[in-house]
This record gives C-alpha cells, structure tokens and sequence, in this order.
C-alpha cells in the first residue's frame, strides 16, 4: 500500500504556473512559516531501504497549529517467514508555531500513535476503515509525544514510535509568493531511503 507524496513546489513548477521570474521571489512573510510533516514507516514489503508515507507542506501563522491524521500504515512483526503479526498503525499529530525568530522556531508538538486490529478515520468528506484480516495474530500498542522544542529554520527533526514508524518536522521561511523559502525541507530522499532517518536528529 502506497501513500501519495506531497512536496513543496519548485521554483520551475512556480513558473509554470504564473509566468512569474524566479529572481522575483525575495520577500519573506514574517508573520508566517512553511511547516512540512512526513509521517512514515519502513517499506517492509520490498528490499529496499525506502519507506512508505504521507508528507505536507503548509503555511501557518505565528501561534497558529496544524492537526493532522496519516494514512493508516498496515505493520508487520515477524518470528519466522510464515508467522506474522499484522496491526494497523494510526499515526496524529498537532503542531503548534509558539513563536520564531530571523533563524529559528519553537514548536509545540503533540502526537499518537496507535496500532490495533481496527482503525477508523472521519472527516467532514471522508470516513476510512482499515482492519487486519480476519483470524490473524494482531498487534496492539499505543504511544504518547509531547515536547515544546526549538529548531533551525530549515532543520529537518524526527519523533520516533514503535515498529519504526516515524514523524519528521521541518520548518522553512514562508514567502509571499506562497511557496517555502527554499527546498531544505523536502521530503522525497527520506522516502526513498537515499537519506537514512538515522541521520536526523531527535526533536
């Protein structure tokens, strides 16, 4: 199962779209920030190092927050090729923009992470159900985060839950034009495993 990926807009596909020059993208909205979330977990069922996941990229006002639910994640627990525990994994998040400065931020971050045989989702324009199959040895845990934290502009940080599922935060400069400053916090080589999560630093 593969979850879309969402990354920032380049500067070309800016161009695209409005016509506009990239030199003319200069001016820094000082009242906002550009706050990217990718949550992940190991891609378990191919032999490669990449992972599976949702990422986003929005802008939020200073002491503004952001709430989100990821795709559900379906987890697998192995004592052998043919005995597996299967759970599906419910991973949420609120972050929180306490305040920033010219180079950096401070993030109030809350997060849960739920694995169980059944999980639910419902929004105003959805509702998504996923469960194990039926008759499988099912996995159950729950996890709690909370952290009040200051980070670099640009500075990709990570929350790490059970089964290596993992939320990374990042926080660039957001611009009037509407796009992030820059694309340090880009999502694609953590999900293609070209950069490993064991390079990125706790929150």
């Amino acid at each position: 199962m593969t979850f879309p990926l969402k990354v920032p807009a380049s500067c070309v596909a800016f161009l695209a779209l409005s016509l506009g020059a990239c030199s003319t993208i200069t001016s820094i909205h000082r009242s906002e920030v550009s706050l990217t979330t990718f949550g992940s977990a190991p891609n378990q069922l191919a032999r490669s190092r990449g992972r599976l996941g949702s990422a986003s990229t929005v802008d939020l006002p200073i002491s503004g927050t952001r709430t989100e639910t990821f795709p559900f994640m379906t987890l697998r627990q192995c004592s052998s090729p043919d005995a597996c525990s299967i759970g599906i994994g419910k991973l949420t998040s609120s972050v929180a923009v306490v305040g920033a400065t010219d180079t950096s931020v401070t993030l109030a971050v809350a997060a849960s992470f739920d694995v169980a045989d059944h999980q639910e989702m419902e929004s105003p324009n959805m509702k998504a159900i996923a469960s194990a199959p039926a008759g499988a040895s099912t996995l159950h845990q729950h996890q709690n985060f909370a952290k009040t934290a200051t980070i670099s502009f640009g500075e990709m940080r990570k929350i790490e839950f059970a089964h290596g599922v993992t939320l990374n935060l990042c926080v660039n400069r957001a611009t009037e034009s509407g796009i992030p400053e820059n694309e340090s916090c880009q999502t694609d080589q953590l999900m293609s495993g070209v950069v490993s999560q064991s390079v990125v630093r706790p929150l």
